[in-house]
Formats: structure tokens, C-alpha cells, sequence
């Protein structure tokens, strides 16, 4: 098996254990997948050469991958392999990248979160999107306007604050800033029961359902600035 070109062996092997696998846990997300991907493209690999690597048929998913860099980088942190309350799914994830306004971007993803949309609903969003001269807004409402029943998922989103947080985050994979944005809310809301977290670099974001959400609302200080306090304390800054 040949070397990747500028990608460390560590950085090849989480690629190959990432890449066409049905682990539950992978090493890395698919942005994280994207991010290596482009480096190693930048550094004189092909797409062939890369999809050969990975033991994927034809360089049509190292194109997939790499769009995943064209979204907005606030929100890179809810893109996971699959749906769930609090993350947006790979394929779902790719069709939203063929939206080019990162505004655009927001709005849909924040839609398809708070409305728990299917992969098959978001493509068709952003279809909708691309093929009229309809705002998001009115595409969005289109879509949720299809369905049956209408069931919402309270949404929150924060922001980083420190610099000095920003960069400690940046040098961490996905897993371990979602495993410690896990731990600040246990210990800052321990009566919470049904929320899913995701910590970025610049931003996190927080899931639930009205309950959790009352409890997040409860207290004196406001989450975002509980979490960054929090966060601050996590490190001292030399």
C-alpha cells in the first residue's frame, strides 16, 4: 500500500478506519475525513490515488468529502456519519454543501435540526433551493409543510468566546471536544435527561426537548455564558 502524500502514517490509518467502515465509533467525522483528504490532494495526491488508498470504486466519494469544506466552518461541528438529534448526516451533509451562501447554509441545517428533516427531505430542500428563486425560508417551509405531523427539537446555539478556548478546541478531534462539552453539562445541569451536545471551534450547540429546554432556561446565568466560563477553566493560559 502506497504512502499518502503529506499526511502523517497516524493521520493514513484513521483515514483507512474511518472510510468505508460500519464501526459505531470512527476516529474521525467526515469534515475531519475532508480535511485530511484536501491535504493530501494539496500535497501532490490524486483523487484516484486516494479513493485506491481507502478502498473506494472511482474517485466520486473523495469529491463528496471534500465539498464537506465548503460549508460554513460554524458549523462543522454538527456534521456526523448519520442523522441524529443533534447532527446532520454525511450524504445529507454533501447536499447541503451545493448551497453556496453560507447564510443559506445556517438557516437549512438549524431547520433541518429543529424539525428532525430525513436525508431524503434535506436533498429535497436543497433541490428546491437550487431549481427556483425562492428564499430558504420559503423552501424550508415547503418541506415542513409536506409532512403529516410537525414535531420541533429545541435548538441552542452558543458561542466560543475566548480565543485562547478557540485554539486550545482547534487542536482536538470532534470526539473529544463533544466528550468534554458532555461533561461540562453534567456538571453544570445534572437534572438534564435528553439532550445531545456538539462543541466546535467556534461555537456549540445543544438539543432537547421542551423539558431540558425549560431546565436550560431555569438558571440565573445563561447557558452560553456558563459554558464558556466553564470552558475557561478548563485551561491555563501561558
Amino acid at each position: 500500500m502506497h504512502e499518502l502524500k503529506g499526511l502523517s502514517p497516524e493521520q493514513q490509518k484513521q483515514l483507512i478506519l474511518s472510510i468505508g467502515s460500519h464501526r459505531a465509533t470512527r476516529p474521525l467525522t467526515p469534515l475531519e475525513v475532508g480535511s485530511l483528504l484536501r491535504i493530501a490532494i494539496s500535497a501532490g495526491s490524486t483523487p484516484q490515488e486516494l479513493a485506491a488508498f481507502v478502498h473506494l470504486d472511482g474517485s466520486s466519494m473523495i469529491s463528496r468529502f471534500c465539498r464537506l469544506l465548503d460549508l460554513a466552518g460554524d458549523v462543522y461541528h454538527l456534521i456526523d456519519w448519520g442523522n441524529s438529534q443533534s447532527t446532520i448526516g454525511f450524504t445529507a451533509a454533501s447536499e447541503l454543501a451545493r448551497l453556496t451562501n453560507h447564510d443559506e447554509q445556517r438557516a437549512a441545517i438549524r431547520a433541518a435540526l429543529e424539525n428532525k428533516l430525513s436525508s431524503s427531505e434535506i436533498k429535497q430542500l436543497v433541490q428546491s433551493r437550487l431549481r427556483s428563486n425562492r428564499d430558504i425560508q420559503a423552501c424550508i417551509a415547503e418541506i415542513i409543510g409536506m409532512r403529516p405531523r410537525i414535531e420541533r427539537i429545541n435548538l441552542f446555539i452558543g458561542s466560543v468566546t475566548s480565543p485562547d478556548v478557540r485554539q486550545k478546541l482547534s487542536g482536538m478531534t470532534q470526539h473529544e471536544r463533544d466528550t468534554l462539552l458532555s461533561q461540562l453539562l453534567r456538571e453544570s445541569y445534572p437534572d438534564l435527561r435528553n439532550v445531545s451536545a456538539r462543541l466546535g471551534i467556534e461555537r456549540f450547540t445543544i438539543t432537547g426537548g421542551d423539558d431540558d429546554a425549560a431546565k436550560l432556561k431555569a438558571r440565573a446565568i445563561d447557558f452560553e455564558t456558563q459554558i464558556n466560563s466553564q470552558l475557561g477553566g478548563r485551561w491555563t493560559v501561558q
